[in-house]
């Protein structure tokens, strides 16, 4: 299921394997330090989702990479996304861009509602995308409130079990 993608000149997106673990963990950390000053996030926590029996995470992601670096990443499990921009490209529509791509794919997966999780206070928060103490906004598309997660989608996993301190 392709979803397209617009990103700024020069990047490249492909859709990630569990290979990429450990890049992306590194990426959200970077993230994670800039916006709350500590980091939450641990590969083991990533790849145990990844390796959720159901869930596909090269049809349910994508890595968003200037060169060979890995810049921004998004991913979909059930009713809730995860994204992440390094600090170092932010102002360039990245979000926003990964925004809309994580719309399109709930759409596709026949999801009606979204729910992107991010620490308190960082630029995401502040723009109204949020699923983090209790905070919820709605971008145009996908509403942000809990509803069931269709089966059999390969998108579909659990919610994540572990709560970083850092929130994602």
């Amino acid at each position: 299921m392709l979803v397209p993608l617009a990103l700024p000149d020069g990047l490249w997106a492909r859709p990630l394997t569990p290979r990429d673990a450990a890049t992306v963990t590194a990426l959200v950390a970077a993230q994670e330090l800039a916006d709350v000053g500590g980091i939450g996030i641990e590969e083991a926590d990533l790849v145990a989702d990844w390796q959720h029996p159901g869930y596909d995470v090269t049809a349910c992601s994508v890595g968003v990479f200037d060169g060979d670096r890995l810049v921004a990443y998004a991913e979909l499990g059930g009713e809730r996304a995860e994204a992440a921009v390094h600090p170092d490209h932010r102002g360039r529509g990245l979000g926003t861009a990964l925004a809309t791509w994580l719309q399109e794919l709930a759409r596709r997966h026949g999801r009606t509602t979204l729910r992107l999780a991010m620490p308190e206070g960082s630029p995401g928060w502040a723009s109204g995308w949020t699923g983090r103490s209790g905070r919820c906004a709605s971008p145009p598309g996908p509403r942000c409130r809990a509803a069931p997660c269709p089966r059999g989608t390969p998108c579909a996993r659990r919610p994540r079990t572990s709560t970083p301190s850092a929130g994602r």
